[in-house]
């Protein structure tokens, strides 16, 4: 049986919670941003963070609000339910720095992405900050394994929005019925793929299915590699 993947030569890669460990990075810069600036805060004002966090992170996926509001307001909602932090911009700061420190591969991610870019052409796709995204790839080696990074700052729209993947076709002259998607987010990564009209792989490592569905499936960086 032919496996649709065989075609594929572009891989457009999403980050956070594909290859990097995000949770993981995130709860550690927030511990020591809250450490940094004199706040005092415990697992449970973490945890709703970490809520109000991805409910402004979804708002941006669906063009609700800009990412420069996004980050401040973030933790205005946080000072209103938990007290925390006094000065959402200092705060801000301080954590996007820390953020940017954060680069936690997902088990088995790193010899994957060596192994994706000795066959294909591999080109990062994110929403997340530039500055701390940037920080992240170079710190991490990822640049070294990559052939181009597209952050939605600087595109200028975001996954899942066609226009962001026009922009990055526009720029690479990749073919769309040999690209790849690869991506943890249903709502941003697969419905990203599907609005450009190419090929979609889900890293889902829970196993709960979601909608939009993806092409595929992969539980680890292992399934992934047997796959393409």
């Amino acid at each position: 049986m032919k496996n649709v993947f065989d075609e594929v030569k572009t891989v457009l890669l999403d980050i956070d919670g594909t290859v990097m460990d995000f949770h993981a990075g995130q709860r550690k810069a927030f511990f020591a941003s809250v450490a940094e600036t004199g706040e005092k805060a415990d697992e449970d004002v973490y945890l709703t963070f970490d809520e109000v966090n991805k409910s402004y992170w979804k708002k941006f996926e669906r063009g609700e609000i800009a990412k420069e509001v996004l980050i401040f307001e973030r933790f205005r909602t946080l000072r209103e339910l938990k007290g925390i932090p006094k000065d959402e911009y200092a705060f801000e700061k301080v954590y996007q720095r820390l953020l940017g420190e954060q680069c936690i591969y997902i088990d088995g991610a790193e010899k994957g992405v060596e192994y994706l870019s000795g066959k294909y052409k591999v080109y990062i796709v994110t929403n997340g900050v530039k500055h701390t995204q940037l920080n992240r790839i170079k710190k991490s080696g990822l640049s070294s394994f990559t052939d181009g990074v597209f952050i939605s700052e600087e595109v200028g729209y975001q996954k899942p929005q066609k226009e962001f993947f026009d922009y990055v076709f526009a720029k690479t002259g990749a073919d769309r019925k040999t690209s790849v998607i690869i991506g943890d987010s249903p709502s941003s990564d697969i419905q990203g793929g599907i609005n450009a009209g190419i090929k979609t792989v889900r890293f889902n490592p829970s196993g709960i299915k979601e909608e939009p569905y993806a092409d595929a499936e992969v539980a680890s960086w292992e399934e992934l590699c047997k796959l393409l």
